[in-house]
């Protein structure tokens, strides 16, 4: 993988994450929108980080005849929960209101996020065999 490695790209991506979505829920009218611009523009970049260095790593050190399965698994997983989660999120909306709902999503990003942080080891995560 190169760089400063694979758990180490993993963990800096989560861990800067957190600080970039905890401060969309302070988003507001006027010039207070650039904390949803900026917060979920700085997620969104260590987001795609994360998502890349752990795509790589899996097709990395799986049998390449898995590939195509453990993929579709895994966008069936992550993109069919992005439905699921919209009709709640809209109706917190409703009950509980915006700013309350956005510090909910914030929780519920920041929450994986840490878990990720927590890992021990990760840092240290062997890189995988270089394919002849």
């Amino acid at each position: 993988m190169g760089g400063i490695g694979t758990g180490r790209t993993l963990w800096w991506a989560s861990a800067l994450s957190i600080p970039a979505i905890a401060i969309v829920p302070f988003t507001g009218t006027g010039w207070a929108v650039a904390y949803f611009v900026l917060g979920v523009g700085v997620f969104e970049l260590f987001s795609s980080m994360f998502s890349v260095t752990r795509f790589s790593y899996r097709l990395a050190v799986l049998p390449p005849h898995l590939h195509g399965r453990v993929n579709a698994i895994m966008r069936f997983l992550m993109w069919g929960a992005t439905p699921i989660g919209a009709v709640p999120g809209g109706a917190l909306i409703g009950v509980i209101g915006a700013r309350q709902t956005l510090w909910l999503c914030a929780a519920g990003f920041i929450v994986p996020q840490l878990l990720v942080v927590l890992t021990p080891g990760l840092r240290t995560l062997a890189e995988p065999a270089e394919a002849d």
